[in-house]
């Protein structure tokens, strides 16, 4: 039995769109299936890569005593930062909960939403059971990564951007559904949590709104809505981009900000072709299933296309041709990642006209929870018990019973036996060190505030350090180049006070000028620092 609704012209009823496994029940079971197999594929990190951004500022809200004399962490928790409100959040689960287990459930959940929320989208476009199915699988699983300028449509631990994109997903759908005061609330949530990913889209949905939609009513609910929560988080932060002032040539400090240290997010010129292959492939492919299908919701598919790509050329014309650096502070190439999932959901609406042929058995239909949900879970006790899996996965998900490395092995050593005043040189690719270790760092790479006053200090002392700068940089990563250096040169300047260093004995080519050698596991050995005399 053919699941599609009738067709009027060849294109689908514009009627209201129908429930097509009955209730939204099976959808729901099937997104916590996506959401595990996500987690499945991808891994699962914790306290490590962009949490060394995030969790710091946590634990030493949690303890003042951590962090006393570290690059970052003081300055972050000094000021009001776009993260204000995840670190508070991240706060309740630490003092609840933990932070372990806690924000590895608010992981899966967030990717829960964004599954289900794509599979409801499919649902209102196509009324078809196989694309409601399709569209999740694709924009999370099979088309992740066709997106440009860094970013992805969701990520595989809790940081701010992992909660707002769940909740602007959701809130996408409820736009669809003409539900705009609710859209706004949501959207003005994810806000909260990261400026940039509910700022955007609800600027989209606005234009989309007054050139489109040509609701004047629905509109000023939507901006109401939005700004009523989101004023909380744009006020503060748009008072201090506006107010602070460079102290230095803003060509060289915005070369320091955009090229040096965000190399992959601010200039398209230098961002991977390969990234706008992908991107334009997929974006074919969900033009030409939207020509074929004609969705219900028919104009919203191509204005929001247009709608981006317009807000992509102006950037990066006023960006890369007429030095415009304010334009760099919206990143509007973190927007390719609703291009990638709307489009795959055009893709799952092609394919599922094509497999509607093959209709669903009553027993499937009426079974899709139970067993999404079951198999979820098996998943799930998979991730939660990976050093019971094959060797290659054991240390692939950060959480519950698994296989800790030599690495994070060092790192929770110097947090159970050292002071907790003492400085340690990392490598800049150890990103795990300042969340497992809580120690200072006189420097590194992961961790940034986008503050000027911030960046023109970072940069001094990142160059003096680990010895990259504008001037000696080969390539276009200033860390891949900072890591070689870090093996091969021995800093051993006076710029901060350092205690101690550590080092991989397998790619350093100092062994024999290391002071003291104070801890080993593995191949990684930590030693007291020796400053030239």
């Amino acid at each position: 039995m053919a699941i599609l609704p009738a067709k009027i012209n060849g294109n689908y009823d514009r009627r209201m769109s129908k429930r097509v496994f009955g209730s939204s029940l099976p959808i729901l079971g099937y997104a916590f299936f996506v959401a595990a197999l996500f987690l499945f594929l991808k891994g699962y990190q914790f306290n490590t890569d962009d949490q060394a951004e995030h969790l710091p500022q946590v634990y030493q809200l949690l303890d003042p005593q951590l962090y006393p004399h570290d690059y970052y962490v003081n300055d972050a928790n000094s000021v009001f930062t776009v993260r204000f409100y995840y670190e508070r959040f991240a706060l309740i689960v630490a003092r609840t909960v933990g932070l372990e287990w806690g924000l590895f459930a608010f992981t899966f959940l967030s990717a829960t939403l964004m599954a289900f929320s794509f599979g409801k989208i499919a649902e209102r476009l196509f009324s078809n059971r196989w694309s409601v199915l399709l569209a999740p699988f694709l924009a999370l699983i099979v088309f992740y990564g066709f997106t440009i300028g860094g970013v992805s449509v969701m990520y595989a631990s809790f940081i701010s951007s992992t909660i707002a994109k769940g909740l602007s997903a959701f809130s996408l759908w409820k736009f669809l559904e003409k539900k705009v005061l609710i859209s706004g609330l949501l959207l003005g949530i994810a806000t909260l949590f990261q400026p940039l990913v509910g700022l955007q889209l609800f600027l989209v949905l606005t234009a989309y709104q007054l050139l489109v939609g040509r609701d004047f009513k629905k509109t000023i609910a939507l901006v109401a809505s939005y700004v009523a929560l989101a004023a909380f988080v744009l006020v503060p932060v748009f008072y201090i981009q506006l107010s602070q002032k460079l102290t230095v040539d803003a060509d060289w400090f915005y070369q320091v900000f955009y090229g040096f240290r965000n190399h992959l997010h601010y200039y398209p010129s230098i961002f991977p072709a390969k990234s706008f292959v992908k991107f334009g492939m997929l974006l074919a492919l969900g033009l030409v299933s939207y020509v074929y299908l004609k969705p219900r919701d028919y104009k919203f598919y191509p204005a929001f296309i247009i709608l981006n790509l317009f807000g992509l050329l102006i950037y990066s014309v006023g960006l890369e041709v007429f030095d415009v650096y304010v334009l760099g502070k919206t990143q509007w190439f973190k927007m390719t990642i609703w291009m990638e999932a709307f489009s795959a959901i055009m893709v799952a609406g092609f394919l599922g006209e094509f497999l509607s042929g093959f209709s669903f058995s009553s027993f499937l239909k009426k079974r899709v929870f139970l067993i999404s949900s079951v198999t979820a879970t098996v998943l799930l006790l998979a991730i939660t018990n990976s050093k019971y899996l094959p060797k290659k996965y054991q240390q692939k998900y950060m959480v519950g019973n698994r296989v800790v490395g030599d690495l994070e092995q060092m790192h929770s050593w110097i947090s159970e036996n050292t002071a907790k005043d003492v400085v340690v040189l990392t490598s800049p690719h150890d990103n795990g060190f300042s969340c497992v270790a809580k120690r200072s760092m006189p420097s590194h790479w992961q961790a940034i505030m986008h503050q000027s006053f911030f960046i023109v200090q970072w940069y001094e002392d990142f160059a003096d350090i680990y010895g990259v700068s504008l001037e000696n940089l080969k390539g276009t990563d200033p860390r891949a180049h900072a890591v070689e250096l870090y093996a091969s040169r021995n800093y051993r300047g006076a710029r901060k006070h350092i205690d101690y260093r550590l080092d991989n004995i397998e790619t350093c080519q100092f062994t024999d000028e290391l002071g003291p050698v104070v801890r080993q596991e593995g191949n990684w050995i930590l030693t007291e620092f020796l400053p030239e005399q």
